[in-house]
């Protein structure tokens, strides 16, 4: 008789590391297009300030994205009021982006010329990150880390519902703005006094 695997693997939990923006740009799409049943970030060590491109949207009457990280079907051409420089900045390519969000969840492309609004039949969304740590480097050889590296991480998390665990400041303290505990909450809701 055989097995069926099912897959992603439901106990299979996949992940990356991210130190700085250059390793976010590069292994996140990456993570984001690999089948998984749970996909987190290792930021440690945290070496600079990383925007993860989580979900920022906070109303309810829009969509939610999974995450700001899309990839475009075809080109895509700016609004004519939209211009600033030359017709070839006006063009986003076919590809892999870390999107802008406004409050109303609705998505731009930076180019080098202007910002293109990206409508949803033009993108497909890559999906969520489901967990992210965050930590210094220790070591005799430490590197430091800022704790507003950390905090920023915390509420980008906070705002898009994606737990956020804070395994340690390099220094030897494991707490993050005074708090105690090492796992926060998912969203604010769940914050509490």
């Amino acid at each position: 008789m055989e097995a069926c695997i099912t897959w992603p693997l439901p106990n299979v939990w996949l992940g990356v590391s991210i130190e700085n923006q250059e390793a976010a740009d590069e292994r996140i799409p990456m993570l984001l297009q690999t089948p998984a049943a749970v996909r987190f970030l290792s930021c440690e060590p945290l070496l600079g300030p990383v925007d993860l491109g989580l979900s920022v949207a906070t109303c309810a009457c829009c969509e939610r994205w999974p995450s700001r990280w899309v990839r475009l079907h075809g080109r895509v051409r700016a609004d004519i009021s939209d211009l600033v420089d030359s017709p070839r900045s006006m063009v986003a390519l076919p590809g892999i982006y870390r999107a802008e969000s406004n409050a109303h969840g609705a998505l731009s492309i930076a180019t080098p010329g202007c910002s293109i609004g990206i409508k949803p039949w033009e993108f497909d969304s890559l999906g969520r990150i489901d967990w992210v740590i965050a930590g210094g480097e220790t070591g005799p050889h430490k590197r430091p880390m800022d704790i507003s590296w950390a905090r920023s991480l915390f509420y980008q998390c906070l705002v898009a519902g994606v737990p956020f665990f804070f395994k340690q400041d390099g220094l030897g303290g494991h707490t993050l703005d005074g708090c105690e505990y090492h796992e926060y909450p998912a969203s604010l809701e769940e914050k509490g006094p």
